[in-house]
């Protein structure tokens, strides 16, 4: 369960749940299949990497894409996009985790 404390977000973290990050790293293939220069992950719709997943027809309970709150003052990011090579680069020790959030970069260095 996620705490009710508020996040410490800044401008330079996308502020995910622990297992919605974790869900990002394991599909990170199957996101860099696609052909765009810009990854867009609809993070609750992970792992479905389409951006429409769920907006189908006879897909009754799609609600789009969702604000969770966590306390008064945080919420997580609902989506987080990457290019392909930031995507490629972004390592697990990058990411900072505190509880159940973790803090990955917006900014991806790639060591040569």
């Amino acid at each position: 369960m996620i705490s009710s404390m508020p996040l410490d977000a800044d401008s330079t973290s996308y502020v995910l749940p622990l297992d919605r990050a974790q869900c990002v790293f394991d599909n990170r293939s199957a996101y860099l299949a696609g052909n765009s220069d810009i990854v867009i992950i609809v993070v609750d719709q992970c792992p479905n990497t389409s951006l429409f997943a769920g907006a189908s027809e006879g897909l009754q309970n799609y609600s789009g894409v969702s604000r969770i709150q966590t306390g008064v003052d945080g919420e997580f990011d609902p989506v987080i996009s990457y290019t392909r090579d930031d995507l490629r680069c972004l390592d697990i020790d990058d990411v900072r985790v505190e509880g159940d959030v973790a803090y990955l970069p917006r900014v991806v260095s790639c060591a040569d």
